[in-house]
């Protein structure tokens, strides 16, 4: 028995506060002593404030959902562009293999671009598809990666312009501080979840049966939701940016 893992980085802004809301809630409802969390709780408490604060500002300003809309769209396209390089993986031809392990070197020495903050994602994207056009040219040419590259850089040209042309400047300010306080939310969470596994390894599950079982729920309903827009299969829900 074990908390799932919760794939909360595709989830919209509010949907995001929601699910935070009701975790914290059902910590509260069994409290935090009675989970072994004490230590760890008071951090999430102060991030989830911050967060709140941070979407309250948000809904003051009128902000829309479509600069996080246009982030999930290139995190779309990063994501497609990393399955297609693992899938070559598996070819017969050596050359695809040996260009494909280069690229997804590459990829991991980017890592998870899109637990970036906005401004940061975008430069590192920038960064990257300059590096597969000139240092990595001739591998993305031999798997036919070019169009997947071309679409990454699209769609990070696309964010870019929206960010600059749409909103002003107090306005990006307030989609930068909700990403920030959501990526640091989410990792006072999961850092309760990991002790709470831990807990339960080591101390047996006597006293945490109630509380993973509605947790697990709630992170289900959640994942139920992410595959209903996506277009997805449960069990595929999209992983862990924001927005």
């Amino acid at each position: 028995m074990e908390i799932n893992k919760a794939k909360t980085v595709r989830l919209r802004n509010e949907e995001h506060f929601q699910f935070h809301k009701e975790a914290k809630e059902l910590i509260e409802q069994f409290t935090p002593a009675a989970l072994h969390v004490e230590a760890l709780y008071p951090q999430y408490q102060q991030r989830f404030a911050d967060e709140t604060d941070a979407l309250d500002t948000m809904r003051k300003n009128s902000i829309s959902d479509a600069l996080a809309e246009k982030d999930q769209h290139r995190d779309k396209k990063h994501r497609g562009l990393k399955s297609f390089i693992a899938s070559t993986l598996t070819f017969d031809d050596e050359a695809f293999v040996q260009a494909a392990i280069r690229l997804m070197a590459l990829l991991k020495f980017y890592g998870n671009v899109a637990k970036k903050p906005y401004n940061e994602e975008t430069g590192a994207i920038h960064s990257l598809v300059n590096d597969l056009r000139e240092k990595y040219a001739d591998d993305v040419t031999t798997i036919g990666a070019t169009n997947l590259v071309n679409s990454l850089d699209d769609a990070n040209k696309s964010f870019e312009s929206l960010m600059r042309l749409r909103y002003t400047s107090e306005a990006a300010k307030s989609e930068l501080r909700m990403k920030e306080t959501r990526i640091a939310t989410d990792a006072s969470y999961f850092a309760i979840v990991e002790r709470i596994n831990a807990g339960i390894i080591f101390n047996g599950e006597e006293g945490y049966t109630e509380f993973v079982k509605e947790m697990n729920e709630r992170i289900e309903r959640m994942h139920l939701v992410l595959a209903l827009r996506f277009g997805q299969k449960t069990d595929d829900a999209p992983e862990n940016p924001v927005q």
